[in-house]
């Protein structure tokens, strides 16, 4: 990902696989990523069905390696649809309507929490074997404060964008 590299690693405690998203610390002299911060404060901040959970925040050997972990999922919409291509099918609409149920129930919890998440996607989107879903990688979400409306209009993957965004609406 744009902020950091996501791994899959087994505890050999439990024998669970867990996602470890290494924060990328590379021309960080001011020390840890802004970024990384927002995306752990928001994270503690949620609890949903529908959106990844951190688990804890890891210190490597080496100080300077830090990693998210969370379940492990294995893979992401998009990696699923495109599967589903190569051999000529697709989602059935009952799939559709449960994804879109669940990623809705998602957004709305979102909101009410005065979240906006900023770079929802479908490879944003984890889905494991069991067909459940989650809402990742919220490096880009910001908090909504009533007082406040300087945030960043582009940040959205340019083909996510909003056509008024791309259209150039100040309002």
């Amino acid at each position: 990902g744009t902020y950091g590299i996501v791994f899959k690693a087994k505890n050999r405690k439990d024998g669970k696989y867990y996602a470890l998203k290494k924060i990328r610390m590379a021309n960080e002299a001011d020390g840890f990523p802004i970024t990384s911060l927002r995306e752990i404060k928001l994270l503690q901040k949620l609890s949903h069905p529908n959106i990844i959970d951190l688990k804890e925040v890891s210190v490597g050997y080496k100080q300077e390696n830090v990693f998210l972990v969370f379940d492990y999922y294995d893979t992401d919409l998009a990696n699923l649809v495109d599967s589903l291509a190569v051999v000529n099918k697709s989602l059935s609409l009952s799939d559709i309507k449960m994804i879109m149920e669940k990623l809705l129930l998602a957004v709305e919890y979102m909101h009410r929490n005065e979240i906006m998440h900023r770079d929802l996607k479908i490879s944003n989107i984890l889905v494991n074997k069991k067909g459940d879903i989650r809402v990742a990688d919220f490096g880009l979400a910001r908090e909504m404060a009533p007082d406040y409306d300087h945030f960043t209009k582009k940040v959205v993957t340019l083909w996510y964008r909003a056509p008024e965004i791309l259209l150039g609406c100040h309002d």
